[in-house]
C-alpha cells in the first residue's frame, strides 16, 4: 500500500486530523496507518482460523478452555511495564503480557482451534478500554491495538501451527523430549518472527513517511528503533516458553496443566505490582529533581521581582512537575499566574473549586468526575485535585487546580508535588514581603523574626487523630529560631510516621540544617513507609552531601500502624524514649541503636520494633526537658520526669504533656531558658 493512498484513507476516516497540530496529527496518523495496514491480515487470520477450527474439539474441552480464556483475560488485565532509558533525557516504556503462553500453549495441546482464546481475550479486552474511555483519539488508538494483537493472535498463530505440523508435531504435544521439543521450537520461533517481519515492515514505511514518523530528526531514528527492538524482544522468550506447560500436560493431565497456568497468573499480577511500584518511585524521582530545579530558579530570582517572576517560572516547571495534566494556579484576587490549557479557556468547575479552596480549611480537594470537553466536544470525566495557597499565619493567598487526563493514575499521586508547588509560590510571595520589610527595620532583627516564621511551617499544623489514639505535641523555642523539630508523617495503609529531633547547635545556622534535615527526613520516609532505618541512612547520605557544616541532628523516628499497635522505630543518637505502662509498673525506655545525622557517610541504623498495647503511653522528648537548669544550676533530670509521667498515667496525653512543661517551667523559675523544650507524646486507649 502507498503512502499516498494510505494518507487519503487516513483523513476519509478521520477528517479532522487535518486540523490537529503537528504532534498530534502524526500521532493520528500513526494509530489510523497501523490499522489500515493490520485489518486485511487480522481478517485473513480470522477467516483462516475459522476454517480450521474443530467445533467437536472446542465443545469436549469446554471447561478447560473456558478456564484458560479467563487466565488470558486477567493476564491481559495485569499486563506489566518494563521502562528503558534510550538515551538521556529519553526513555520509553513496553507493555509485557504473559497470555501469549496459554494461548500457545493451549494451541500445542487441543490444535488451532484455541487460538480462539487469544482473540476473545483481545476482544474483551477492547471492549472494555472502549467502554472507559470515550475520547474519539483514545478509542481509534484501542481499535488500531486491537487489529494488530488479532494478526498476532490469529495469522502468526497459524502460520506457526503449519509448520509444526509439517515437522511432524502432533496435538497435543507427547512430551519434553528432543524428538517432541525440535517441532514446538520451529513452531514458535516461526511465530516470533511472523510478528516482528509484520512489526518491521510497519516500522519501515513509518520512519519512511515523515508525516507519521514522531522522529524530529535523523538523530531520533536510533533511539526508536532500539525501543521497536525492545518491545519485540520482551516477547521473544515467551512462545519457546509455552512449550514447558504444554509438555507438562502430557506429563501430569489438565490439573498440573491449569496449575502451572495459575502460578503464571500469579507471577504477572507480582510483576505487574513491582512495575507499578517502580513507576511511582520514578514519579516521585523526577518530581524532587524538578521541585528541587524549581526551588533553585526561585532563589535566583531578586528579591524585589520574586512574585512578578512566578508566571515565566511556573511556565517552564509547571507541567515538568504535573506532567499530563491541565493546571490552573492563581493568586487571590484574580492573579492568573499559569493556565496550561491550550486556548486558555478556564478548565469547569473551576469558580466553584476556588470559592471551595479559598473558603475551606482543608489541606487539599479531590474530584473523582470533573466533566470536560475535548477538543471534539465530547463530554470527558476527569479526576481532579486542589490544593490552597497559604501564607504563613494561614491566609489564602490562592490555590492550584489540576485536572489530570482521562488515562492517568490515582490523583492522590500528585497532591505531594501539588502542595510543594503551593509552599514554594508561597514562600516566594513571602520572600519578597520579607525583602520590603527588611528595607525599613534592622536587617538582622528582621531575618530572625522571619527564619521563625518559616521555620514554623515545617511544624504540622495540625494533631493527627485516630481512633483509639491520643497523640499531643508541643515546642517552646529557647530563642526566635530553633533546632529542635517534630513532625507526623501520613503513610500508606494507616500508618503514621512520628519525629521528633535536636540539632546539636542553636540560632539561624540550626534553623537552616533543621529545614534541610526535616525535608530530606520527610521525603525519604515515604519512599520507605516499612523501613525508617533506610529513611535514615538515605537522609545522612543526602545531607552530608549538600552541607559543609559540621552540625549534626540527632533523632527519633518510627511508623506506627494505628491499627495493631505495632511500632517500627530506628533512633539516631537522640534521647531514649520513655515507654510508660497503666499498671505503674517500671517504665521502658528504648535507647538509642546508632549516631546522629549528619556526622559520617557510610552509616546504618538499626530498625527495632515493638506492640504497643492499650493503655501504653510513649513520650519523645528532647535534651531541653531533663537538662532544664534553675537559678542554682540544678538539672531537671530524667527521675523528675518519671516522677510527673507517673501522677499522670491516667491522664490523656495532652494533660501529660502540658504537666510535664508545667513541672519544667516551675522548676526552672526566673532562670534563663537556655535550650528548646520539644515534648510528644502518644497514648493507646484503646485496640
Amino acid at each position: 500500500m502507498s503512502a499516498k493512498l494510505s494518507h487519503r484513507l487516513a483523513y476519509k476516516l478521520r477528517p479532522e486530523i487535518a486540523t490537529m497540530p503537528h504532534s498530534e496529527r502524526a500521532g493520528a496518523l500513526n494509530q489510523i496507518i497501523t490499522l489500515i495496514w493490520s485489518i486485511p491480515l487480522a481478517l485473513i487470520g480470522l477467516v483462516w482460523l475459522l476454517l480450521v477450527t474443530d467445533f467437536e474439539r472446542i465443545s469436549g474441552e469446554a471447561i478447560t478452555l473456558f478456564i484458560l480464556l479467563i487466565v488470558t483475560f486477567l493476564l491481559q488485565r495485569y499486563a506489566f511495564r518494563l521502562q528503558v532509558q534510550l538515551r538521556k533525557g529519553m526513555s520509553t516504556a513496553t507493555t509485557g503480557s504473559l497470555e501469549a503462553i496459554v494461548v500457545w500453549s493451549a494451541a500445542l495441546i487441543f490444535g488451532p482451534s484455541a487460538l480462539w482464546l487469544g482473540v476473545f481475550g483481545d476482544v474483551m479486552l477492547f471492549i472494555q478500554r472502549w467502554r472507559q474511555d470515550s475520547s474519539p483519539t483514545w478509542r481509534w488508538f484501542h481499535l488500531s491495538n486491537l487489529t494488530s494483537s488479532l494478526t498476532g493472535s490469529t495469522l502468526a498463530g497459524l502460520i506457526g501451527l503449519s509448520v509444526y505440523s509439517w515437522l511432524g508435531g502432533v496435538h497435543p504435544i507427547e512430551g519434553l523430549t528432543g524428538t517432541n521439543l525440535v517441532p514446538g521450537i520451529m513452531a514458535s520461533l516461526t511465530v516470533w518472527l511472523v510478528l516482528v517481519l509484520i512489526s518491521s515492515i510497519v516500522m519501515f514505511f513509518k520512519l519512511r513517511n515523515p508525516k507519521i514518523s514522531t522522529a524530529d530528526s535523523k538523530s531520533e531514528r536510533p533511539s526508536l528503533l532500539r525501543a521497536f527492538a525492545l518491545n519485540i524482544g520482551v516477547s521473544a522468550p515467551i512462545y519457546p516458553f509455552a512449550i514447558l506447560p504444554a509438555g507438562l500436560y502430557a506429563l501430569g493431565g489438565v490439573g498440573v496443566y491449569l496449575f502451572f497456568m495459575i502460578g503464571v497468573l500469579l507471577f504477572s499480577v507480582l510483576a505487574r505490582g513491582l512495575s507499578e511500584a517502580l513507576k511511582r518511585n520514578e514519579i516521585h524521582t523526577r518530581e524532587l529533581q524538578e521541585l528541587e530545579a524549581f526551588s533553585k530558579a526561585i532563589l535566583a530570582l531578586p528579591p524585589d521581582q520574586t512574585v512578578a517572576g512566578l508566571p515565566g517560572l511556573l511556565a517552564e516547571y509547571g507541567q515538568r512537575i504535573l506532567p499530563e495534566s491541565d493546571i490552573h494556579i492563581w493568586l487571590t484576587p484574580d492573579q492568573v499566574l499559569l493556565n496550561t490549557v491550550v486556548d486558555k479557556r478556564p478548565l469547569p468547575q473551576l469558580d466553584r473549586i476556588k470559592a471551595e479552596v479559598e473558603q475551606g480549611d482543608a489541606e487539599e480537594y479531590t474530584y473523582d468526575q470533573i466533566i470536560s470537553l475535548d477538543k471534539d466536544n465530547n463530554a470527558q470525566p476527569r479526576q481532579g485535585a486542589a490544593v490552597p495557597i497559604q501564607a504563613l499565619d494561614g491566609t489564602k493567598l490562592g490555590g492550584i487546580y489540576v485536572l489530570q487526563q482521562h488515562n492517568a493514575d490515582d490523583v492522590s499521586v500528585i497532591l505531594p508535588a501539588m502542595q510543594s508547588i503551593a509552599s514554594q509560590v508561597a514562600l516566594a510571595q513571602n520572600r519578597e514581603e520579607i525583602f520590603q520589610q527588611t528595607l525599613v527595620s534592622e536587617r538582622m532583627t528582621k531575618e530572625l523574626e522571619v527564619a521563625g516564621q518559616i521555620q514554623k511551617t515545617f511544624l504540622p499544623n495540625y494533631i493527627p487523630e485516630a481512633p483509639g489514639w491520643e497523640i499531643a505535641a508541643t515546642i517552646v523555642p529557647a530563642r526566635e529560631t530553633s533546632g529542635d523539630f517534630y513532625d507526623f508523617i501520613p503513610l500508606e495503609d494507616g500508618r503514621l510516621g512520628i519525629l521528633i529531633a535536636d540539632v546539636a547547635d542553636k540560632g539561624t545556622g540550626a534553623a537552616l540544617y533543621m529545614a534541610l534535615s526535616r525535608t530530606l527526613i520527610r521525603t525519604f520516609a515515604m519512599q520507605n513507609p516499612d523501613h525508617p532505618e533506610e529513611a535514615l541512612r538515605l537522609a545522612n547520605e543526602r545531607i552530608i552531601m549538600d552541607t559543609q557544616s559540621e552540625q549534626f541532628v540527632t533523632l527519633y523516628y518510627g511508623v506506627l500502624d494505628l491499627e495493631n499497635g505495632r511500632l517500627l522505630y530506628s533512633n539516631a543518637g537522640h534521647n531514649p524514649t520513655y515507654l510508660f505502662h497503666a499498671d505503674g509498673s517500671a517504665p521502658m525506655t528504648m535507647p538509642h541503636n546508632g549516631i546522629p545525622l549528619g556526622m559520617f557517610s557510610d552509616m546504618s541504623w538499626e530498625r527495632k520494633a515493638y506492640q504497643l498495647i492499650p493503655g501504653d503511653i510513649l513520650m519523645l522528648y528532647t535534651d531541653g526537658v531533663p537538662e532544664a537548669q534553675n537559678l542554682a544550676k540544678e538539672e531537671f533530670g530524667e527521675w523528675r520526669m518519671e516522677a510527673v509521667a507517673a501522677k499522670n498515667l491516667h491522664a490523656s496525653a495532652e494533660a501529660m504533656q502540658n504537666a510535664m512543661v508545667t513541672a519544667v517551667a516551675e522548676f526552672v523559675g526566673s532562670a534563663h531558658q537556655f535550650d528548646d523544650i520539644t515534648m510528644l507524646v502518644v497514648r493507646r486507649v484503646s485496640s
